[in-house]
């Protein structure tokens, strides 16, 4: 029942207390039985009242003051641990927002997969966004603090510290880490392919085999609005066993659907086929589609496909967004 013996925790008592009260109903001759049971009661509210009298009693005292320095810089959306992200957002009422994410030590934001919904990841472009972390946290699977790629790559505008906080600050519009990107946003067609270990990376990847696999989308997703501006869109793939050397190897394309519409527009943005001369066999290729956003749109999801036409097994080791 229990992702980690850390929740089991919350799990247990129920069932305790159901079993505690069976056995009192189920025994009723029992008198020693049921003096222990009492005695155990009378013990636990005890110590739970002498625990209370101990308790701080404004224990969301340092989230609001957080809350308060965050709305005071006109910051009100932003990422952070799963910890903080979720008590900052429901103990402001949504006024500072704050998601939880992972970040991989290349430098890419991506959510939570527990705990979100697509559209939580989007904000107003002319917004400042910000990163919040807490000093000498222990992660728990929740950001993996290297941030020095994203530091370098994406530097921001502005670093404040707050109590306990390191807070990174960039503009909305300017912010390009390539968030979302990540195999747990992709999907596979059933039947196309699986995910599977390369040893000569040392990565899990999607794959295709020729042999034992359908035609169909080998990676599609991850249904995302992007801020207006222009995007490099890089395809990291490995074809190898060819079935005749001027074949089409696979096919990339980047799609967009207009779910405000109804029925909903699909389009498709930019495609392009790529054939054997194009890659070297077994080794892995990167394969860029340009997309231009004039306006954000949050209606507007963009997903980005590999298409398996069966003339090779492939390989698709990642797909980066960059902003440029």
């Amino acid at each position: 029942m229990a992702q980690n013996i850390a929740t089991t925790r919350y799990l247990v008592f129920i069932p305790i207390a159901i079993i505690m009260l069976i056995a009192l109903s189920y025994t009723p001759r029992n008198h020693i039985f049921t003096l222990a049971i009492i005695l155990f009661l009378a013990v636990s509210i005890t110590g739970n009242y002498f625990h209370i009298q101990t308790m701080d009693t404004d224990p969301n005292r340092s989230q609001y003051e957080l809350i308060d320095y965050l709305h005071d810089r006109n910051l009100h959306y932003g990422y952070g641990e799963y910890w903080d992200s979720n008590i900052l957002t429901y103990l402001s009422k949504f006024e500072v927002i704050v998601r939880p994410v992972h970040i991989t030590k290349s430098g890419t934001i991506i959510p939570m997969n527990w705990l979100h919904n697509i559209y939580w990841y989007n904000f107003p472009p002319e917004d400042d966004m910000f990163l919040i972390i807490k000093l000498n946290s222990i992660p728990y699977g929740n950001i993996q603090a290297d941030l020095t790629n994203i530091m370098i790559i994406n530097p921001p505008k502005e670093t404040l510290q707050f109590q306990e906080y390191t807070i990174y600050v960039w503009n909305g519009s300017d912010f390009n880490s390539p968030y979302f990107i990540t195999q747990d946003g992709f999907n596979i067609q059933s039947g196309v392919g699986y995910k599977d270990f390369d040893s000569l990376i040392n990565e899990t990847v999607f794959i295709s085999s020729r042999l034992t696999n359908q035609s169909g989308y080998l990676v599609y997703g991850p249904y995302i609005s992007l801020l207006s501006g222009n995007y490099t869109i890089e395809y990291v793939i490995k074809a190898k066993n060819f079935t005749q050397p001027d074949d089409l190897i696979y096919t990339v394309d980047i799609f967009s659907i207009y779910v405000d519409e109804n029925p909903p527009t699909h389009i498709t943005d930019a495609k392009r086929s790529v054939y054997k001369n194009e890659v070297i066999e077994g080794e892995y290729t990167t394969i860029q589609l340009n997309l231009s956003i004039d306006t954000y749109n949050p209606n507007r999801l963009i997903e980005f496909r590999v298409f398996q036409p069966l003339n090779g097994d492939l390989y698709v080791k990642k797909i980066d967004i960059i902003k440029n």
